[in-house]
């Protein structure tokens, strides 16, 4: 927590997109500054075993700039302007040990997931080049911007509805981040090796 003042979270971030979280947090976490911004670097992927909210100042020019953001509880995002980086479609390690690219990497792109409500309050934009953003929520529910919307997490598998667990999250210590479409991925992966 900053009284007064910026916070950035590896501000020159990654030049290629890693596997697993860059940045993590072991239970829940705020990180927060009421007169300032909140800058993670580009290709930076934050994972928190617990609630995450991001949580930079509302006056002109206090900018929230993130990138994935995956929370096994709920994730909440404000700010004056909520800068999205767009990043390229990457491999994600899964809990089974194996790099897995998501089910369709060619749409995985940014991706915000949690269990419980994802909410943005501010206003939204996007920056760098990528596809567009991706919202999952085991709990179907929160609120973000149009032309966004919050999928259901697993959707159509049948973790849909199932809490994303640490187990799902860890792997050998590791931090992990997930993909939208649940872990139904890493299962097809690790059983046609």
């Amino acid at each position: 927590t900053s009284t007064n003042g910026n916070i950035d979270l590896s501000p020159a971030g990654r030049s290629v997109v890693p596997s697993v979280a860059s940045i993590s947090s072991s239970r829940s976490v705020v990180i927060s500054t009421p007169n300032g911004s909140i800058t993670m670097g580009p290709n930076e992927r934050y994972t928190a075993l617990g609630s995450l909210t991001i949580a930079a100042g509302t006056a002109a020019g206090d900018t929230a700039t993130i990138g994935d953001l995956n929370s096994l509880g709920n994730l909440n995002v404000s700010a004056n302007t909520i800068d999205i980086l767009l990043r390229q479609p990457g491999a994600i390690l899964t809990s089974f040990g194996s790099l897995d690219s998501g089910v369709s990497p060619a749409t995985d792109g940014t991706q915000f997931i949690a269990n419980g409500p994802i909410t943005f309050t501010g206003t939204v934009t996007t920056s760098g080049t990528g596809n567009p953003p991706r919202f999952a929520s085991v709990s179907d529910s929160g609120s973000v911007p149009a032309p966004y919307t919050i999928s259901f997490f697993g959707a159509g598998t049948e973790f849909a509805g199932r809490p994303i667990t640490p187990s799902m999250a860890v792997y050998n210590g590791t931090v992990l981040v997930l993909s939208a479409n649940g872990p139904v991925a890493q299962l097809v992966q690790i059983y046609t090796q």
